[in-house]
């Protein structure tokens, strides 16, 4: 089972060479998942991250497609189902979460995922039992992902 749902933001700075120190701390933390086989992805974090690498032109589209291939052979991947849906609307008018936070919320909290990873949010906050973490932040202990 996984503990850590990543969001886009984290796969974006681990390519993005704009600033060293998320392009480090992001890679670093991906690594650390991947050994540690605790992590795992959504379907909405692949298209935000695709979406992202072309809007803001990080790689090129058929790098970032190969990207995402890699990452669906690499990563469990949750699907965004309609109970998801409902309920990061209802994250929404709740607790004042972007839409898309809210789902990413909503995906973590389905599928009992008790942490997400994410530049997003309010560190350590913890919402009907799943808690956003900034792994991006200078004092996050890596090693909680080993």
């Amino acid at each position: 089972m996984a503990d850590f749902l990543v969001d886009a933001n984290i796969l974006v700075y681990a390519l993005d060479a704009r600033d060293p120190f998320k392009l480090s701390r992001a890679g670093q933390v991906l690594d650390l998942l991947v050994q540690s086989d605790r992590g795992a992805l959504s379907a909405q974090t692949l298209s935000e991250f695709f979406a992202s690498t072309q809007r803001k032109r990080i790689l090129p589209h058929d790098i970032a497609e190969a990207a995402v291939a890699d990452l669906v052979r690499s990563w469990p991947v949750f699907d965004v189902t309609s109970d998801a849906v409902t309920d990061a609307i209802r994250g929404v008018r709740l607790y004042g979460f972007s839409y898309f936070d809210s789902l990413l919320w909503a995906t973590a909290k389905e599928n009992g995922i008790p942490t997400i990873l994410s530049e997003d949010g309010q560190d350590a906050q913890v919402i009907e039992g799943v808690q956003r973490r900034n792994p991006l932040l200078a004092g996050f202990d890596v090693g909680l992902l080993e």
